[in-house]
C-alpha cells in the first residue's frame, strides 16, 4: 500500500471505496484530474455560462516590480501536493540516503549517508557482501530439495507472497489502513527505495537460480528474471520487521529468544523461506537478504531519529554455506537471530552500540570495529515530519 493510495487525492477509501470513483472522495472533487469527455464539456459550458468574459488579468493585486515568490518547500506545501509529486518527494528524500557499489574480490557494498547537506551526501559502508562460490551454491541444492517437500502445505502463502507480504505482518501487529496509514505509507516508500540497493547488487552478482543448476527443481511459480543472491523478498521482509520492531518497542535490534519482537522476524523468515520452498532461492539468499534488510531498517530509523550510529557488517556467502556450521548452511531464524544478537547488542535510538571498538565474526558475518555515524536529516526534508506522524500512530 503506497503513500499515494493512503494519503493521495482519493481519500482514505481510495478510488474503489464505498463512494465509488465519482463520489465525494473521487478524482473530480475539488477540481480533480478526471478525463471524462462528457464532464469536461459540462464544466466548460458551465464556466462560460457563469463567469462571463475574461481579459486575462489576475484576480489578485499585482506584486511589486521585480518581486519573485520565495521557495517554501515546507510541510504545509508538501501536504497540499497531489499524489504523484508527493510520492516523488518522499522517494527523493529517501533515495539520497542509499547507494550500492561494487566491492573488492567480487563483492558488493551497500552504503548509507554518513554526512548530508543540502548540496551533497557522503556515503560510508553499511553492509559488504560476497557471494557464495559456484560449488557453495551447488551445496545449497540439498536444502532446496528438502524445503520443497513443504510446497503443498505452503502453496497459498507462496502464491500470495509473490506480490503481497504486508498482510502477514498485519496478522502479528496492528496495521489498520486508517489508524496506521502513515506507517504503511512510509514502509512502502522504504521498500521501494531498498530496491535501489538490492537490485544493482543482484545484477552485479547475477547468481544462478536453483533451476539453472538443477532443472528438476521445477518451481511452481515463475522464476524472476534476475539473479538469486541476495533475496529481495528477504530484504523487504526483514526491513519491515526491523522498522515495525522499532515502532512497537522503541529499540532495536532485540532478537533474544524471549523477545515479543522476535515474532516479527519469524514472519519475515517464513516469507523468505517460502521462496526456497518454491524453488526460486537458496537459503543463503535469504541470509544475505535478511542481513541487508535489518541493516537498512536500522539505518533508516537512526536517520529519522535524528542521527545515531550503527555497526557496519559484512557477509561471506561461501562461509555461510558451510555444511559443518551449526545451521548446516541452511537459513534458520533462531540461528540467524542468535548470531545477530551476539554481534550487534540491543541499543536504544541515538545510543552508540555497546560493542564498538572490536571486530567479531560468526558464521561468515563480521561486525566492523568502528561504528558508522548516520547523517541527520537535511533542512527541508519531509522525512522528519512524516516520521513524527508515523511514531505518533504508535504512541
Amino acid at each position: 500500500m503506497s503513500l499515494n493510495t493512503i494519503l493521495g487525492p482519493h481519500g482514505p477509501h481510495g478510488p474503489h471505496g464505498p463512494h465509488g470513483p465519482h463520489g465525494p472522495h473521487g478524482p473530480h472533487s475539488a477540481g480533480g484530474t478526471g478525463t471524462s469527455p462528457l464532464l469536461a464539456a459540462a464544466l466548460a459550458s458551465t464556466a462560460e455560462g457563469i463567469s462571463g468574459y475574461w481579459d486575462g488579468s489576475a484576480a489578485t493585486p499585482p506584486t511589486p516590480a521585480g518581486d519573485v515568490p520565495s521557495p517554501s518547500g515546507d510541510w504545509s506545501s508538501f501536504d497540499k501536493l497531489d499524489a504523484l509529486p508527493r510520492d516523488a518527494v518522499i522517494h527523493h528524500d529517501l533515495t539520497r540516503l542509499v547507494l550500492s557499489v561494487p566491492g573488492q574480490n567480487g563483492g558488493a557494498i551497500a552504503k548509507f549517508a554518513s554526512v548530508a547537506t543540502a548540496e551533497k551526501t557522503e556515503f560510508s559502508p553499511l553492509l559488504t557482501i560476497r557471494p557464495p562460490s559456484l560449488n557453495a551454491f551447488k551445496s545449497q541444492l540439498t536444502h532446496v530439495r528438502t524445503w520443497g517437500d513443504l510446497r503443498a502445505d505452503r502453496m497459498a502463502e507462496i502464491l500470495v507472497q509473490v506480490d503481497d507480504i504486508m498482510p502477514f505482518f498485519a496478522g502479528m501487529t496492528p496495521l489498520h489502513p486508517v489508524a496506521k496509514r502513515w506507517t504503511l505509507g512510509f514502509i512502502d516508500a522504504a521498500r521501494t527505495v531498498s530496491r535501489l540497493v538490492t537490485y544493482p547488487i543482484k545484477h552485479h552478482f547475477s547468481s544462478p537460480r536453483p533451476h539453472d543448476l538443477a532443472p528438476k527443481v521445477h518451481p511452481p511459480i515463475a522464476t524472476p528474471g534476475h539473479g538469486a543472491f541476495p533475496s529481495a523478498h528477504a530484504v523487504e521482509s526483514f526491513l519491515i520487521a526491523a522498522i515495525l520492531q522499532r515502532l512497537a518497542t522503541g529499540a532495536f535490534p532485540d532478537l533474544t529468544a524471549n523477545s515479543g519482537a522476535r515474532a516479527l522476524y519469524r514472519v519475515a523468515a517464513r516469507i523468505a523461506q517460502n521462496r526456497t520452498v518454491a524453488g526460486v532461492h537458496y537459503p543463503v539468499d535469504s541470509a544475505a537478504g535478511a542481513l541487508l534488510g535489518v541493516a537498512l531498517g536500522q539505518a533508516f530509523v537512526a536517520h529519522l531519529d535524528g542521527a545515531g550510529t550503527v555497526l557496519p557488517l559484512s557477509l561471506d556467502g561461501t562461509v555461510w554455506c558451510d555444511p559443518a556450521s551449526a545451521w548446516h548452511g541452511d537459513f534458520d531464524i533462531d540461528s540467524f537471530c542468535a548470531l545477530l544478537s551476539n554481534l550487534v547488542p540491543t541499543v536504544a535510538p541515538n545510543v552508540a552500540p555497546t560493542a564498538a571498538g572490536t571486530e567479531a565474526s560468526l558464521g561468515g558475518i563480521t561486525r566492523g570495529a568502528v561504528p558508522l555515524t548516520i547523517a541527520a536529516p537535511v533542512p527541508n526534508s519531509m522525512l522528519p515530519e512524516i516520521w513524527g506522524k508515523v511514531t505518533a500512530e504508535w504512541a
